[in-house]
């Protein structure tokens, strides 16, 4: 426990997070465990960080009282790129004030999904006066500070304007609109942007499933794996200028710039940020000459994350990345020890982050892909070359690199929807529940603390 101080400060804060959201039984199970080992987790540090966590919790939860399926005027500012959906443009907004029951202006912290009729035309930076109902989201915007849905045949146009972040999202437009150069397939295209500037807008509903019955869903959207790449060849590419003087900190700064850049890219969603965090700690720890601990590395790239906004505890992306990552970490080196070679090396990944993810992805999503490690270990060998020869490609302008990515993709593509079309390819349909989940997990944990008391982690 020594060597991974951060878990006394993010574990307990995930915990007190939850039991404020989820269940008061997380609190009751907490002081259990806290009673039973005082010995090793350093009771008023854990209790401190857990009540922290359920402040946290408790503050960050969005409340807006606009009155739902009733016409309230309000003052919106489009924060998203907008995008045809039938005849509606569609955008998150970011409410600024609505006109309350007495007919007072009221401020607002909130966000709503913004339906505007495309004859009107919406811009990203629009700030708008709508009249219209406001009607109810599901839980899953809900964790995203969405609070409403609204559907517009007319407004008021006050002014546009965009901030940094904003401008990103409209170079990202600009880039995605590069690819529709390349002579290929929509469904090609889709797939550079995604694996590239994380815009899955246009991926269809037959590739979304195909991926995901493959086993292969998560490589659709950038996580982990990403900017894995991209900070391997950041590294390779700036590695000269280690050879000037104080070249090595030169070196390492900009690597960790051009990592927030890209993440600023790809919209900072909570995989990408708990990535580049973790990656740019690790960073940092080369620079000042520390062997840095990945698991605590990990774990306070986690905490500084759900600081910054505990709603992502909620998020299925992030629970899934997290742990993903958590099962590399751990369960990489003991699976690679089996049969040490080049290629089980890229295996032992893929099934150290499979056999993490797996349990969590079955309560969620109810399908369990038989053969998802053999669909990884082939999509590894095209994953790294599309994202490379694509971003070559938008940075040179060069044909020809743009059509070879747009092959690969093709191959890809071809692959997965052969394999998603074998009917033994996966489970379907599977019914978890959380009970079960839990003990998966706690089976986990157990074996990977024998693991470690036979010095095997």
């Amino acid at each position: 426990m020594h060597r991974l101080p951060m878990i006394f400060a993010a574990l307990p804060f995930a915990l007190g997070i939850l039991s404020q959201r989820e269940n008061v039984w997380i609190a009751a199970i907490f002081s259990l465990l806290v009673i039973v080992f005082r010995k090793h987790l350093k009771p008023p540090v854990t209790i401190s960080f857990f009540v922290l966590g359920f402040a946290a919790g408790r503050v960050s939860q969005t409340s807006v009282d606009i009155p739902l399926d009733k016409k309230t005027q309000t003052i919106v500012r489009v924060t998203g790129m907008p995008q045809l959906a039938g005849k509606w443009l569609r955008s998150e907004a970011r409410i600024i004030s609505f006109k309350d029951s007495t007919g007072e202006w009221r401020e607002a912290h909130a966000k709503l999904l913004l339906n505007v009729d495309s004859a009107l035309g919406l811009q990203l930076g629009d700030t708008l006066m709508i009249e219209a109902k406001h009607y109810s989201v599901f839980d899953y915007y809900i964790i995203k500070g969405i609070v409403s849905r609204v559907y517009v045949n007319g407004y008021q146009r006050i002014g546009t304007d965009t901030a940094l972040l904003e401008r990103m999202i409209l170079l990202r437009g600009i880039l995605s609109d590069k690819f529709d150069r390349i002579e290929t397939t929509n469904e090609n295209r889709a797939l550079m942007q995604a694996l590239t500037l994380g815009d899955r807008s246009e991926i269809n509903r037959d590739q979304r499933d195909s991926y995901s019955r493959a086993g292969a869903a998560h490589l659709l959207a950038v996580s982990g794996l990403h900017v894995g790449i991209i900070f391997a060849v950041l590294s390779f590419l700036l590695g000269w200028l280690s050879l000037l003087r104080r070249g090595r900190y030169i070196c390492g700064v900009v690597v960790i710039v051009l990592m927030w850049v890209y993440a600023a890219l790809t919209g900072f969603s909570p995989s990408v940020l708990r990535a580049v965090l973790m990656f740019s700690l690790y960073q940092l720890s080369l620079l000042v000459e520390r062997d840095a601990n990945q698991l605590n590395t990990l774990l306070g790239a986690a905490f500084v994350l759900l600081l910054i906004n505990p709603n992502y505890i909620l998020d299925i992306g992030f629970q899934l990345s997290f742990t993903a990552m958590l099962g590399i970490i751990l369960l990489y080196r003991p699976i690679f020890a089996l049969w040490r070679s080049g290629i089980w090396r890229i295996a032992a990944v893929t099934l150290a982050a499979q056999i993490a993810v797996v349990p969590l992805s079955v309560y969620y999503f109810g399908t369990l892909p038989l053969v998802g490690l053999l669909v990884n270990l082939g999509l590894w060998l095209t994953v790294p070359s599309i994202m490379v020869l694509s971003l070559l490609y938008l940075v040179s302008g060069i044909g020809f690199v743009g059509t070879t990515a747009a092959w690969l993709c093709r191959l890809q593509n071809g692959f997965v929807s052969w394999c998603a079309s074998q009917r033994w390819i996966a489970i379907t349909d599977i019914v978890m529940p959380l009970w079960m989940l839990a003990a998966i997990y706690g089976g986990l944990i157990i074996i990977i603390i024998i693991l470690m008391r036979k010095n095997l982690l």
